[in-house]
């Protein structure tokens, strides 16, 4: 699907962002073929990956060394299962299971990311956070699996070092990028230097077929057609505060009914135990 484009030298950037845009990240298939065509299989080794939400994922992977042919195999997993048994809930479940995989491949997989990969979660309202160190691999997952946490369509995300988080994504701001404006931006938003819009569709329906190929197809041209330029992101990318309130506001009824069905269950047992009591 990829075809031959004239190549111009660029520059390795000091980091790379990738953003959120849930299964139209089949995109960033096509642009990580192309950063390893123009800058070489080891490219890796010489930049900072970052990113929120689904981008964290990418992030993670290329930090470790994976190249297209594992996203890719990733999105088909994640596809082929969220076909067969939803596209709500739980396709975030198929995506933890293969990063827990992929985490625990490796003991010290938390010590080779520091320094390698850093990526955002969002406390409340809209403080954005980098994860660039972890106690272990326990840490790590965890802190992954907010990174790319809706509430309620994704499911309970664990509290992170005390906090509740949301997607990544949404709170990130240019000044948070590691190196403000010089950090390459790949994803779906106005400023990034590599995007493409998706319609919601498309980041809630896996593609496949001809649909998948185009998605690839299209990550593969836009890092092509990238003249190295770089665009401001400091000072005018925000954090998007319309998509918190509603993050938030799912995460007060997660919190709510999760809170019942504890009360529920407790006040349950009791009533049981005074039973079998008398």
């Amino acid at each position: 699907i990829f075809e031959m484009e004239t190549k111009k030298e660029l520059p390795i950037p000091p980091s790379i962002y990738f953003g959120g845009c849930a299964f139209g990240s089949a995109f960033y298939i096509g642009v990580v073929k192309a950063m390893r065509e123009r800058w070489g299989e080891d490219f890796y080794k010489k930049v900072l990956f970052c990113g929120g939400s689904a981008g964290t994922v990418s992030a993670v992977y290329l930090a470790l060394g994976k190249t297209e042919v594992d996203l890719a195999a990733l999105y088909k997993y994640c596809s082929e299962r969220s076909h067969a048994r939803g596209y709500y809930y739980r396709p975030s479940d198929f995506l933890g299971e293969c990063v827990i995989k992929t985490i625990n491949d490796n003991p010290d997989t938390y010590k080779i990311l520091e320094g390698r990969c850093c990526f955002g979660t969002t406390a409340f309202f809209s403080h954005h956070r980098w994860h660039m160190n972890w106690a272990d691999n326990d840490d790590l997952i965890k802190c992954i699996l907010g990174s790319y946490n809706i509430p309620v369509y994704c499911g309970k995300a664990d509290a992170i070092y005390g906090f509740e988080v949301v997607d990544g994504a949404y709170g990130v701001a240019g000044k948070d990028f590691p190196h403000g404006d010089d950090t390459l931006f790949v994803g779906i938003d106005p400023l990034a230097e590599i995007g493409r819009s998706l319609t919601y569709r498309q980041m809630i329906v896996p593609a496949e077929g001809q649909e998948y190929e185009d998605l690839v197809d299209s990550g593969y041209h836009a890092f092509m057609r990238w003249n190295g330029d770089m665009k401001k992101k400091v000072g005018t990318r925000i954090p998007n505060y319309p998509a918190l309130c509603f993050l938030w506001l799912l995460k007060f009824i997660e919190l709510v009914y999760c809170w019942m069905v504890y009360s529920l269950t407790n006040l349950y047992v009791l009533m049981v135990g005074d039973k079998a009591q008398n």
